[in-house]
């Protein structure tokens, strides 16, 4: 996308953009947790996330870098699928 694309989204936009790199980007199928899901269920969040949180198995080997954020969740309960995203659910 060339810069003026870019800039003439709005953040959510934007992070909704950087969420659908990410996801088609990963080896595997990115499970979005934390502010990422919250962001894709529309729930109110104070400001735009600026980091994309994934949720990753004990023991992955797999560090947080380049904007994502990487979170070890042994249980993460139920998940969802929202506009083509792997997501926890709200509970």
């Amino acid at each position: 996308m060339d810069a003026a694309e870019w800039s003439s989204l709005d953040a959510d936009g934007q992070y909704r953009l950087i969420l659908w790199a990410v996801s088609r980007t990963s080896k595997t199928r990115p499970l979005l947790g934390e502010e990422s899901a919250g962001f894709l269920w529309g729930l109110p969040l104070p400001n735009t996330p600026s980091m994309v949180d994934v949720l990753v198995p004990q023991g992955s080997g797999r560090r947080s870098g380049n904007g994502v954020r990487r979170i070890v969740r042994p249980d993460v309960g139920p998940c969802a699928e929202i506009g083509g995203f792997a997501v926890t659910g709200k509970i």
